[in-house]
């Protein structure tokens, strides 16, 4: 697990001492050392920097040197800790940076072994670069891990970009004129860019539907993402694209594997030359990969968030503790636990929930109280297994659209049970998820906030409206959920969060096969009496505690956010929403509408959507943060 950086042109060369300030942003991702290659006199050498390891001290520093190639290299020692994992890493004509871990590079390896290669490290590195010159971009098709990977051909003169299937890992580029930047976070970019400038369409999703990582731009009006399962080549004039991957639908039952599948994960995930340990919330999904991934060593540390003031994942946590022996750690959070600014500055965009600052204490707690260098997370399992109380509402629609009409009602029934309402209140909110789901799918609506960028808006939309590919409703929305929001948004969280303390995350539901294996399941397998994720309730009865196998709810690392917005945050957003009209940076929106809304919202009247000011007070601090003033 590293972070990448680096710089190509066809013609024009970058003082590489300013390459190297900039480089230093994301020195956090990688503490153990740091390398580049880059081309001089018409040969690709290697320089060292200040924090490169001592065996490489012979080296030229980088700041000499200027070129019009640079691959720079941060590296948090995970496989192989030896100076042997040292990045970049080059074979023949190829030069690679790598940030990410293969988990099946032994296997791999044996591959290539038989087919004649040998091997000078025990590194998933030396395996990554090897495979790709033996099959070329089939390679990527064989890894099962999660990666971002800058690839410089030295014979064709061309730099290769690629991310791994579902964009676990991040990779940035800029691409301006005939010069091409990228970077594993956004800071090192900013940092050759002289105007920052906001992606105004992207605003717009952000603020107004909640969407921010659902499209191959991002809200910086010059930087993109590789998207995931995407190849990005320039060849120092052009950029091209191509896609080694795209998840399917098939008709294989694969249900009776998810049990070995999900054991298969965990045990490929805990390879490792650290400390693994597992974060722990009172769900299914975290508590099911704690429970194995403990069976798997003597010596398992948990990590749980909690708060003083409600934590309903209390009793949960608690009887997964007595059920397995784990050497629990219990993390306290409140809202003075964070600060926007400094989170605006880790995650780089503005984010949407209060998880961000809960998942950042426990990475600062991990980091400074224990020797865990890498974590185990449950991110996936919601998207691919049907885990959010909202799927069983789409269920009972996705019938309805199979003219299923009794077991819809059925399910409808179950629902009401579960919620304790009356069938037509039930029947209510059905519809009103009908209507949002197919509003956020088929079209985009505007409300009216905006004043002078309307037409913008209507004509330049981002491409987030999904594609129709399936039969129904509840399999469109599982897709989009695991190709684009939300699944996307909470990985880039859990990157930037867990790097800035220089700590890997590994997710065992993201495994490919396991996705692949999951999405294929048929919905009326997904949901039943309005409980989801039925594939995992009836494959881990006997693995984790039967209360969590009856859980009906869904928490999750849970912290009070609704009234630290309503309550808590009232002093900061009076003091933005009361001077709005005097800040240009603000200047599409209605600012009487918005602040009449606000009114409202302070009277408990109005929207409920309270979390919308909560996006407009980040928004403000994410233009502040970067000095983004259109």
């Amino acid at each position: 697990m590293c972070g990448i950086t680096g710089y190509y042109s066809s013609n024009n060369k970058i003082k590489l001492s300013e390459f190297y300030k900039a480089h230093l942003l994301i020195k956090h991702r990688g503490p153990d050392d740091e390398g580049f290659v880059s081309i001089l006199n018409d040969r690709l050498i290697s320089l060292k920097g200040d924090d490169t390891i001592n065996h490489f001290h012979y080296l030229d520093h980088v700041n000499n040197f200027e070129s019009n190639l640079v691959l720079g290299h941060r590296r948090l020692s995970i496989i192989d800790l030896s100076e042997k994992g040292h990045q970049p890493f080059s074979y023949d004509n190829l030069s690679l940076v790598f940030n990410g871990e293969i988990y099946n590079y032994i296997e791999i390896r044996e591959l290539l072994i038989n087919q004649g290669y040998s091997f000078k490290t025990g590194s998933d590195t030396e395996v990554f670069l090897i495979a790709y010159h033996a099959y070329g971009d089939d390679c990527f098709k064989m890894f099962n891990g999660m990666w971002s990977a800058g690839i410089y051909d030295n014979q064709n003169e061309s730099l290769k970009l690629v991310r791994d299937r579902y964009g676990i890992k991040p990779l940035y580029y800029y691409h301006k004129e005939d010069s091409i930047y990228f970077s594993s976070e956004v800071k090192f970019i900013l940092e050759f860019i002289s105007n920052v400038k906001s992606n105004i369409n992207m605003v717009f999703d952000y603020v107004e539907h909640s969407k921010i990582w659902h499209t191959s731009e991002t809200m910086f009006s010059e930087i993109h993402q590789v998207s995931p399962g995407e190849i990005l080549v320039y060849d120092g004039n052009n950029i091209s694209f191509d896609s080694y991957y795209s998840l399917t639908s098939s008709s294989a039952n694969v249900k009776e594997s998810i049990h070995d599948l999900v054991h298969s994960s965990v045990k490929l995930r805990m390879r490792s030359d650290v400390q693994v340990g597992s974060m722990l919330s009172g769900g299914i999904d975290s508590t099911i990969i704690s429970c194995i991934a403990v069976g798997m060593t003597s010596n398992l540390k948990t990590f749980t968030i909690t708060n003083n003031e409600f934590d309903p994942e209390k009793n949960y946590v608690s009887e997964t503790l007595r059920f397995k022996k784990f050497h629990s750690h219990e993390i306290n959070i409140s809202y003075n636990s964070f600060s926007a600014e400094e989170l605006i500055q880790t995650i780089e965009f503005p984010f949407k929930s209060f998880t961000v600052p809960s998942q950042r204490k426990l990475f600062e707690y991990v980091k400074k109280n224990t020797d865990v260098k890498v974590l185990l997370s449950g991110e996936g399992a919601d998207e691919v297994f049907s885990g959010y109380n909202i799927h069983p509402y789409i269920f009972v629609i996705s019938l309805i659209q199979e003219f299923k009409f009794f077991k819809a009602l059925k399910e409808l029934i179950y629902i009401r049970d579960k919620n304790k309402s009356y069938l037509i209140l039930t029947f209510v909110e059905l519809i009103k998820i009908y209507l949002s789901v197919s509003k956020n799918v088929l079209i985009q609506k505007i409300k009216g906030y905006y004043n002078n960028r309307k037409s913008h808006f209507k004509t330049n939309r981002s491409q987030n409206i999904l594609k129709k590919s399936y039969e129904n409703l509840l399999t469109d929305y599982l897709y989009d959920s695991i190709t684009k929001s939300s699944l996307r948004e909470y990985l880039m969280y859990s990157d930037l969060n867990s790097m800035s303390q220089s700590i890997e995350v590994r997710v065992p539901f993201m495994d490919f096969k396991l996705i692949e294996a999951g999405f294929n399941i048929d919905n009326s397998e997904r949901v039943k009496k309005a409980l989801p994720k039925q594939p995992l309730r009836k494959s881990f009865r006997e693995v984790i505690p039967q209360l969590l196998i009856d859980r009906k709810d869904k928490k999750g690392f849970y912290t009070p956010y609704e009234k630290w917005i309503k309550v808590n945050l009232i002093p900061q957003l009076d003091k933005l929403f009361y001077n709005l009209n005097d800040d240009n940076s603000f200047s599409y929106f209605d600012y009487k509408k918005l602040l009449k809304n606000y009114e409202l919202f302070k009277q408990g009247k109005g929207s409920k959507d309270y979390t919308f000011f909560w996006r407009v007070y980040l928004l403000h601090k994410w233009k502040s943060t970067w000095g983004i003033v259109d």
